[in-house]
C-alpha cells in the first residue's frame, strides 16, 4: 500500500481503508484543535498521515535518517508526496512541536529504543515498548494550544 500511495491516486487506496475513530478526526479538524497522533511502529505506519495529509490536512513527523541514501531519499520522497513537514530526529523534538504550535497536526512513533541508559520501557498498545522521554502530556507539550492527542488509528 505504500508503493500504491507514491505513485497512484489515493482514492483507489480510500475505497480499501476503515477508518475506526474518523469521526473523532472530523471533529478535531471542524474544531481546528492542534493534535499530536501517538502511533507505534509497525509496517505501513505512514500510510494514515500520508492519507490525511492527501486530503488536505498539514501533517508534521519526524524522522530517522536510513544508512543507505538511495532508499532515504526514495522512502523521504514519498513520505513528502502530499506535502507535510519532516522533521530529522537528531534536530531534537523541539522544531517539531513547532510545526504543531503552528497548526500542523503530528504524527510522532515514541515507541524507539536507544538502550537502557536512555530509554524508558513501558506499556504501549498492548506490547512493552522502549521510549524516549523526550515529550511529555499533549498538554504539557502545547502549553496553553488547547491540545488533544488520539492514540493511533
Amino acid at each position: 500500500m505504500m508503493a500504491e500511495l507514491g505513485l497512484r491516486d489515493p482514492q483507489r487506496i480510500l475505497s480499501r481503508v476503515d477508518w475506526q475513530g474518523k469521526e473523532i478526526i472530523d471533529e478535531m479538524q471542524r474544531n481546528n484543535e492542534k493534535v499530536i497522533f501517538l502511533v507505534p511502529h509497525a509496517w505501513g505506519v505512514d500510510i494514515p498521515a500520508m492519507l490525511m495529509a492527501s486530503g488536505g490536512q498539514k501533517m508534521a513527523a519526524m524522522f530517522h535518517n536510513q544508512g543507505n541514501p538511495v532508499f532515504d531519499y526514495v522512502w523521504n520522497t514519498v513520505r513528502r508526496r502530499f506535502g507535510g513537514r519532516m522533521h530529522a530526529r537528531n534536530d531534537g523534538i523541539k522544531p517539531f512541536i513547532q510545526s504543531v504550535r503552528q497548526g500542523y497536526w503530528g504524527y510522532y512513533l515514541p515507541d524507539q529504543d536507544h538502550g537502557a541508559e536512555h530509554s524508558e520501557f513501558v506499556d504501549f498498545f498492548a506490547t512493552y515498548k522502549a521510549t524516549l522521554p523526550a515529550i511529555g502530556p499533549p498538554d504539557e507539550s502545547l502549553s496553553g494550544a488547547g491540545g488533544s492527542a488520539v492514540p493511533g488509528l
